[in-house]
């Protein structure tokens, strides 16, 4: 076994073998970014086809929405042209202690650092190449939070929203609410209640149950990264009862995407009169038994 492959013990016990690399492991260097690009790093690891990435149902990860792979510490570089660590956001977990490092300007959770270790966000689509595809195969502590965008087919195609993708490029300002489905006429509106992992930003939101009306997993750049799951409904269906969380506006201006500045989970987003709430922020929903459909933002927005 590789002297660098991780092999620490925690509190818990050993790191599991998903944790360790096998012997002999060709590494790679993979690149990443968050999602405005003002983090930009390198680490090195073996090829996803030969460590997967590591999904867990704790309470963080399932609100994050995060997958990871686990690397000693010295094998992360942030590049020339990256800010400093010291600009990272940093939440401490109090239970294991761990530190969990996002960007405060984008809110994309970026690595986590324990006992010498990083291990790093493999949710976010497009900062190390690839990573979708290895999900459905990928290892499990100790349940297993799947990705819908992996598993389902595409119901918001592209050839249906060719319309809305030009708008949404436009440079004039114009109101058309994204191509969601309209709630069922006779759907009964239930209140859902919902809150990043610290407890800062809470919020209230309207919508039918989740088994009438369908949460969706976008693949954009924002969403691939953040790994949320949306509900959507008028603007004014949402209520936040906590403090103000942080933003981002898109890069069309048309969307403001909101997540707690301190532990950086993504709660919800508004625009074009519209808002969408983060599912895996809900009281009481089991993200595992949920059924999701798809919308290919990745070409729309």
């Amino acid at each position: 076994m590789s002297s660098d492959s991780p092999q620490q013990t925690t509190r818990f016990g050993k790191w599991p073998d998903v944790a360790k690399w096998p012997e002999g492991a060709e590494v790679k260097t993979f690149k990443g970014a968050c999602h405005c690009g003002k983090f930009t790093y390198e680490l090195n690891h073996p090829s996803l086809d030969v460590q997967k990435p590591v999904c867990c149902n704790c309470t963080f990860c399932t609100k994050s929405g995060t997958l990871n792979v686990f690397a000693p510490e010295k094998m992360l570089r942030l590049d020339e042209t990256s800010a400093s660590r010291d600009e990272l956001s940093t939440f401490k977990a109090k239970l294991t202690g761990s530190t969990h490092h996002f960007c405060p300007g984008c809110g994309c959770y970026l690595f986590w650092r324990a006992m010498g270790m990083i291990p790093m966000a493999l949710q976010i689509r497009r900062t190390l190449a690839s990573v979708y595809k290895y999900v459905s195969s990928g290892s499990f502590i100790p349940g297993s939070l799947f990705d819908p965008w992996n598993q389902l087919e595409t119901f918001y195609s592209p050839s249906r929203f060719t319309g809305y993708q030009a708008i949404m490029s436009s440079a004039t300002p114009v109101f058309v609410p994204p191509p969601f489905r309209k709630w069922p006429d006779d759907a009964e509106v239930k209140t859902f209640r919902g809150s990043c992992h610290c407890g800062r930003v809470t919020f209230e939101f309207d919508h039918p149950p989740l088994e009438v009306q369908i949460p969706v997993s976008c693949n954009c750049s924002y969403c691939s990264r953040t790994g949320a799951l949306y509900i959507y409904g008028p603007e004014g269906t949402l209520r936040i009862t906590g403090d103000e969380p942080a933003g981002l506006i898109s890069k069309t201006a048309k969307v403001h995407h909101r997540f707690c500045p301190s532990c950086g989970i993504t709660v919800f987003w508004t625009g074009m009169g519209r808002a969408g709430a983060n599912v895996r922020t809900l009281e009481d929903v089991d993200i595992e038994k949920l059924k999701i459909e798809k919308f290919d933002g990745a070409r729309l927005l």
